[in-house]
């Protein structure tokens, strides 16, 4: 069996051997380190760290829309009061309708 030799004539084995080393060299430490138990430990608590800032800072923002919604319902329910009671209904209910819309954006 003959040793197959490629476009640049060096045989295949020697340039597998190469890339092979090649790899090792490049990706081989990293991946090392990067595999350490300490490493690990640091992503993941670094990573529960970061999510648990965003989910309060989600929840932060949930109760100021929650807020705000029953804010909007007060007021639409005092307007449909004042509909129901006065003279100013066209204004009233453009004022309605603009609340409510509000209130229905904010789910």
């Amino acid at each position: 069996m003959s040793a197959r030799i490629t476009s640049t004539g060096a045989p295949a084995e020697t340039i597998f051997t190469s890339v092979a080393t090649l790899w090792e060299r490049l990706l081989g430490r990293p991946q090392r380190e990067l595999l350490q138990p300490e490493v690990i430990d640091y992503t993941m608590a670094e990573f529960g760290r970061q999510l648990r800032t965003a989910l309060s800072s989600m929840s932060n923002d949930l109760a100021v829309l929650r807020r705000r919604k029953e804010q909007l319902e007060g007021e639409i329910q005092r307007f449909a009061d004042q509909v129901i009671g006065g003279p100013r209904i066209g204004a009233d209910v453009g004022q309605m309708r603009d609340k409510t819309t509000k209130c229905r954006a904010i789910g």
